[in-house]
């Protein structure tokens, strides 16, 4: 665990609904509070896939949690809601349906049931990063752009005002997770577009990548869960940065890829080119985080998975 300040909440024997727990956050969140002695709902599409929602402490609600039909009743009961559910894609509206309007059916179960503590999983691609050098907790959020960063705005838009209307929320804005599952991005989606050629750097492929292992996010979430000087507050969460350059060169050793393509600057999109840095000193100073697990960890689990299936792809 992250050092810091003593925990004001004992979470222990604490009824938590959690969405997404069947993906790549989700499971390592419902393992932690398993091992913690929570009570976990988690509400799945289909039940049974993740074998960290196997236990006796964790029921699986199958449904649309988008659906208040489905959350409303979840979250009854329920002192702690840890949202991480999310899309992505190509098509703004049915991104908005789960980000957005699913975000709003969450926070909005939550506050009917009188849930002490809410967090909020967001992403550092929320921010507008035109003209910044530096992201910090207090730069506005996009508004056109990304489906998946656009509509993850919206949510946070949707629980600040929640906030307003006494719903104790955290929202926590982690860089690149990292560490492995297969439906991480940086461990699945994005090495396998190095591999097959799909994926292209942007001018010199020195644009910033602003990363945290997936532990280390879920420390972040329990000292937002357990400190009550959370409540109210925005995060940004994120353990160093690293280059696209330097991220893509070592996945391409994985399958001695050839270099990737370049786009020059002048077919750039705004925005998409950033050598910033991304400020989390905040949750360093007000919770006491402290990451324990580091970059070179979590991209050896990455390295693992793919050398497993390489493996097994030859002995097939």
């Amino acid at each position: 665990m992250s050092g810091g300040p003593s925990p004001e909440i004992n979470i222990r024997g604490k009824t938590v609904l959690l969405t997404g727990g069947n993906g790549f956050v989700g499971s390592h969140v419902a393992a932690r509070l398993v091992a913690l002695g929570c009570s976990v709902r988690a509400i799945v599409r289909r039940a049974g896939e993740a074998p960290e929602l196997q236990n006796d402490q964790t029921d699986e609600v199958v449904g649309d949690f988008v659906d208040p039909g489905v959350t409303g009743p979840a979250a009854r009961g329920a002192e702690i809601v840890i949202h991480c559910a999310a899309t992505g894609g190509p098509d703004l509206e049915p991104v908005r349906r789960i980000n957005a309007e699913g975000t709003r059916t969450v926070a909005e179960a939550a506050l009917a049931a009188g849930s002490r503590r809410y967090i909020q999983i967001s992403t550092g691609s929320v921010y507008d990063r035109s003209g910044r050098e530096v992201l910090d907790e207090s730069c506005p959020l996009k508004r056109e752009g990304d489906p998946y960063g656009v509509t993850k705005a919206e949510a946070d838009r949707i629980v600040l005002d929640a906030m307003d209307r006494g719903l104790a929320a955290s929202i926590l804005r982690p860089g690149a997770v990292l560490g492995y599952h297969p439906t991480s991005t940086w461990a699945v989606r994005m090495p396998a577009q190095v591999r097959d050629g799909e994926l292209e750097l942007r001018i010199d492929g020195e644009d910033i990548i602003p990363y945290l292992h997936v532990e280390n996010l879920v420390d972040a979430i329990l000292l937002a869960i357990r400190s009550n000087l959370a409540a109210g507050r925005v995060y940004n969460v994120s353990d160093g940065q690293v280059t696209w350059r330097r991220y893509t060169d070592e996945v391409r050793s994985w399958f001695r890829s050839p270099p990737l393509e370049i786009i020059p600057a002048d077919q750039i999109s705004p925005g998409t080119y950033w050598k910033g840095s991304y400020n989390s000193q905040k949750i360093r100073d007000e919770l006491g985080y402290q990451p324990q697990r580091t970059y070179e960890e979590g991209m050896a689990d990455a390295r693992s998975y793919w050398t497993h299936a390489h493996a097994s792809s030859r002995t097939d």
